[in-house]
């Protein structure tokens, strides 16, 4: 991600520089003398996504099968925000032309991306194209660290992940920000007999030749994972106490807990004010929730946010108590509340909407071993899967893709197919 100073030129197509260059007359263009603000954001981003596949038949290692996908997307959105209505357009068109033509086609936002009758979701460049060598190296040596640890796998599949954003956000009160976001993730899947286990690793920060995922540790966590689960039983359906680890248990805190504080998401929900609802104790004392956008090599890192606000640390809860929102310009605005650099785009057909950048429990004054043996009688969690979240029903489904019984305050024997369910 960006941090110090950098060529535009080198990090940008042409574009950006034509962009910055046009953005003041076009954001004057879109407000008509009205009294407001006009933001401009331009997105150019390239995903590239590798894999390998390859299995053992009969205790031969077969070839392994390689393939890369690339695609490019690419475009401008523009906004308005008068007293009385915001207004928003997007184009891939990111001529002069096309520029004034957007400032003319301002309609109401909303949550649907804007079209100009030729958007396309991805640009593909490339559909099982060459595979670079520093990628094509990181997959073979996390599926060849894989077969070496456990000879009985059946099968091994990598996939390497990485995605470079570049951003231009220009604002009509005379602010433009350039910011290159990469984002990069390794996952390794394993099959041995019946048994499925997969581990992930990864980052925002660099290309990954040059960040921290190590193939050959991604690979020994998912087979030691395939290992522990080939023992797995099934767990009766009921309540019971749960303790969920760090890292990847985070999904569930991000999911459940997390969006409910993002200032739309709490606006549709709560009989209140939002600047009335900091104050009112939301969880068990010791609690402190921060988001951190800051965060060094977190997955939702960035220097600034999609509306050129600067990324910070938000205290969310303290000690059990509510002292933040997560905003935008929009909800800050409208509900009287200061920007807290939360307006986060899906791409750049979309508005900015406020979510989360990395959300942080803060450590408390026990230990895991004593939680544990405080619990007595029910389920560890060290890893959580996929799952769902129904905000306005405040319910919560999520898979548990690792984990243990809690017996007598100890951990016990690891489950297999376990939901949790429950009230946020």
């Amino acid at each position: 991600m960006a941090g110090a100073a950098f060529s535009v030129t080198d990090l940008f197509p042409r574009e950006a520089e034509r962009l910055r260059e046009h953005a003041p007359s076009v954001l004057r263009l879109a407000l008509k003398e009205s009294t407001g603000w006009s933001d401009l954001f331009y997105e150019h981003t390239t995903s590239r996504l590798t894999t390998l596949r390859q299995r053992v038949v009969r205790e031969r290692i077969g070839p392994a099968t390689l393939g890369s996908v690339h695609a490019v997307r690419s475009g401008i959105g523009l906004r308005c925000r008068t007293a009385e209505h915001t207004l928003y357009a997007a184009s891939t068109d990111t001529s002069p032309a096309g520029l004034n033509a957007l400032a003319t086609r301002l309609e109401p936002a909303g949550h649907s991306p804007a079209d100009d009758g030729a958007l396309e979701d991805w640009n593909w460049i490339e559909r099982g194209g060459p595979v670079e060598s520093s990628a094509g190296m990181i997959v073979r040596d996390a599926a060849d660290a894989a077969l070496s640890i456990e000879p009985a796998l059946s099968e091994v599949a990598v996939q390497l992940h990485e995605t470079t954003r570049r951003v231009l956000v220009a604002t009509s009160g005379g602010l433009a920000i350039l910011e290159v976001r990469t984002h990069v993730t390794l996952r390794v899947d394993v099959t041995m007999g019946r048994t499925r286990a997969y581990a992930i690793d990864g980052g925002a920060g660099g290309r990954a030749d040059l960040l921290y995922c190590n193939p050959e540790r991604v690979a020994a966590e998912a087979v030691a994972r395939a290992r522990t689960l080939t023992d797995a039983r099934t767990l009766p359906q009921r309540q019971m106490p749960v303790v969920i680890a760090g890292g990847w248990g985070g999904v569930w805190l991000h999911e459940a807990v997390g969006h409910l504080l993002e200032a739309d998401v709490l606006a549709t929900r709560s009989q209140e004010p939002l600047p009335a609802l900091p104050g009112q104790r939301i969880a068990a004392s010791g609690v402190t929730l921060v988001d951190h956008a800051a965060s060094p090599g977190g997955r939702g890192s960035y220097v600034y946010d999609d509306e050129a606000t600067p990324g910070e640390e938000t205290v969310l809860v303290e000690d059990g108590v509510l002292r933040g929102i997560l905003t935008d310009r929009h909800h800050a605005a409208k509900h009287g509340l200061q920007p807290t650099g939360n307006g986060r785009r899906q791409d750049y057909r979309f508005p900015p909407m406020p979510r989360m950048t990395n959300l942080i429990l803060q450590p408390g004054g026990a230990a895991p071993e004593e939680l544990i043996a405080d619990v007595g009688d029910g389920l560890f969690v060290a890893m959580v899967g996929g799952g769902h979240v129904i905000p306005e029903e405040d319910r919560f489904t999520f898979d548990v893709v690792e984990g243990y019984r809690i017996e007598s305050g100890r951990l016990t024997s690891p489950v297999a197919g376990v939901c949790l369910s429950g009230r946020a």
